[in-house]
């Protein structure tokens, strides 16, 4: 356990340190600020806001979890596997007394922290611009809920970086993992359009799960779809740690 501590404690500072994260993370914020400045602006012209206040947060939650931050999951996880293995940097994850399924479990909880600080970050910028022209109680009693969402909403993007890092054991090129992500993620969208019965059975159906818990929380909902998440994410897991112990570094 002290080693996958120490190994996502080494994962997390690479992540932190690289300009690629803070790019991302600067227009994940700045893409929170941007929403909240049009929303004022338009409560101040026209007296009524495209989006009431207390409801600010989710609303950007679920403009961001459209595109942005899969993205950003597939970004920061394509970087961190098919990026160092094209480098070779990643002989260097190797040369400290740690196993290779304790990297690649170290990888992708760094990357689950990375997600959900990203994720409070923007909590943080949309609450504070929901406060300026909101009802204060309005948005104080819709804050649990609020920030319930962004707290369960890093459990289908840690989904999305697990797949992302099994296809990285196949290419060793960040780029044409990221395409086949997208190209996967299409795909499946075509697929749930014609053939709606499939829907139940796409990992990309689960991505709105955090939506759940803006109100009237129900439980065996929540219990069912997670466990679809978890199903997907355990057979991702373990099929991904095993290329990654077979591959040839």
């Amino acid at each position: 356990m002290n080693t996958i501590i120490a190994g996502t404690m080494n994962e997390t500072y690479k992540i932190f340190k690289r300009k690629k994260f803070v790019f991302l993370f600067s227009v994940s914020i700045l893409a929170a600020v941007t929403a909240s400045i049009v929303n004022l602006v338009t409560g101040s012209n026209f007296g009524v806001s495209l989006i009431k206040n207390s409801t600010l947060p989710v609303t950007i939650l679920n403009l961001m979890s459209s595109i942005l931050l899969p993205l950003f999951a597939i970004l920061l996880t394509s970087d961190l596997f098919s990026g160092e293995l094209s480098d070779n940097s990643i002989i260097m994850s190797m040369v400290r007394p740690i196993t290779r399924i304790k990297i690649y479990v170290s990888k992708l909880l760094s990357i689950g922290i990375s997600i959900l600080f990203l994720l409070l970050a923007t909590f943080v910028a949309s609450l504070a611009a929901s406060l300026f022209g909101g009802n204060f109680n309005d948005i104080i009693s819709r804050l649990p809920a609020n920030l319930m969402s962004y707290i369960f909403a890093v459990i289908p993007l840690m989904l999305v970086a697990i797949i992302t890092a099994f296809v990285a054991q196949f290419t060793r090129s960040g780029g044409l993992t990221i395409v086949i992500m997208i190209l996967a993620s299409a795909l499946m969208s075509v697929v749930s359009v014609f053939i709606p019965q499939t829907v139940s059975f796409l990992p990309t159906t689960y991505l709105d799960w955090y939506q759940n818990f803006y109100s009237g929380v129900d439980f065996m909902l929540i219990l069912n779809e997670f466990l679809y998440i978890l199903a997907y994410g355990i057979i991702f897991m373990f099929a991904g740690t095993y290329l990654f112990e077979q591959k040839d570094i």
